[in-house]
């Protein structure tokens, strides 16, 4: 059955294409929903351009292509319109010196990707292939990068594991002073310019102008203090996924 196709794997990731059908990052490759419900699952073993089995997370650009980025294999991509897969050669050239892991990713408005690894953030132009390496020197609070999240104004947020968040200004990377060290592990920014940040062992912090006005841990109900995912629905209610289960907070 369908839900027999899913015993025993893992999904990390999970985006829906143009066409509205879903795409599965799983630590045993990926699945990629078709239009009568069925799955079709693409296997590193069996595809030269996909390096790894273990998806960690799952972009896709304004053109419809579909970004992967694994634990052990880099980045590729998916052309929808060709069916192939890709591996870029300038942006994975230098994952090697970080065993082609890959922490963290997010795709901007203007087809450019931010990829986080443990030794650095990575920037991607797709369009001319171009790639930059940021690190403390360009202001990221640390080289060892745990989430980014590019919102809709184009704002690039960055966590770094134990040293909290950085964003991105006019030509470099800013610090937020937030009086706590922590670990971020996911961002969602809300219509209202609040900022949610879930985090590794801290719970969840709600930012406005970029200082925490409210921190929701165990003792306020939360199920977890390690955060997963956050996510947000049409009536701005947070879906707050952690190790434990889910809670949700209204707005």
């Amino acid at each position: 059955s369908r839900i027999d196709e899913f015993k025993n794997v893992q999904v990390n990731a999970l985006a829906a294409d143009n066409q509205g059908l879903f795409w599965l990052g799983t630590n045993k490759g990926i699945y990629h929903q078709n239009e009568d419900n069925s799955f079709t699952k693409y296997d590193a073993s069996e595809i030269d351009k996909l390096q790894s089995n273990d998806i960690r997370f799952i972009k896709i650009d304004n053109n419809g292509n579909v970004w992967f980025a694994t634990w052990g294999g880099g980045i590729s991509s998916y052309n929808p319109s060709t069916e192939n897969f890709d591996y870029p050669y300038y942006l994975n050239y230098d994952f090697y010196k970080v065993h082609y892991n890959i922490t963290a990713l997010d795709i901007t408005q203007n087809n450019e990707l931010y990829v986080g690894t443990y030794d650095g953030l990575f920037y991607y132009d797709i369009a001319s292939e171009s790639v930059q390496m940021l690190r403390q020197e360009h202001g990221l609070q640390s080289s060892n990068i745990s989430a980014v999240h590019v919102d809709d104004n184009g704002t690039v947020w960055v966590g770094s594991d134990g040293k909290g968040i950085s964003k991105s200004a006019v030509d470099k990377f800013v610090a937020l002073d937030l009086k706590l060290n922590f670990t971020p592990t996911c961002f969602l920014m809300m219509p209202d310019q609040v900022l949610w940040v879930g985090t590794r062992s801290m719970g969840l912090l709600k930012i406005q102008n970029d200082s925490i006005v409210r921190r929701y841990t165990i003792d306020d109900g939360l199920l977890s203090n390690l955060i997963s995912t956050l996510e947000s629905d049409s009536e701005e209610n947070i879906f707050v996924a952690t190790n434990n289960g889910m809670n949700i907070i209204g707005k």
